[in-house]
């Protein structure tokens, strides 16, 4: 990937970050990672912090190189612990689940 120019556009910064095709499939994941991320820090209102974060970006684009790199490295950790954390809780989830009776083979239902 090319060196990244500044001042950078939103757009351009989700792709870098995210990769993928939609647009708005990596802007849920930014908006899930601010969401987390000001979650941890104790803001009162993360999702709308988050949204007020969006919105600056989308107006102004990224123009500090030094908070490119760290949300870059930060997001991809995120993602990973994401990744782990979903799956723990898949498998936690089916494990939960009562098993269905089963038949076996051949067999059918009484009536």
């Amino acid at each position: 990937m090319k060196t990244p120019n500044f001042p950078m556009k939103f757009k351009e910064f989700l792709r870098r970050a995210f990769g993928g095709r939609l647009h708005s499939e990596r802007l849920r994941l930014y908006r899930k990672y601010l969401v987390e991320d000001y979650s941890n820090s104790n803001y009162c209102y993360p999702e709308r912090v988050a949204a007020e974060t969006i919105e600056k970006f989308n107006r102004n684009g990224i123009n500090n190189p030094t908070y490119f790199f760290g949300a870059i490295r930060q997001i991809n950790d995120w993602r990973a612990n994401n990744r782990i954390r979903q799956r723990k809780e898949a498998a936690k989830a089916r494990w939960a689940k009562k098993p269905k009776k089963s038949l076996g083979g051949d067999q059918k239902p009484e009536k």
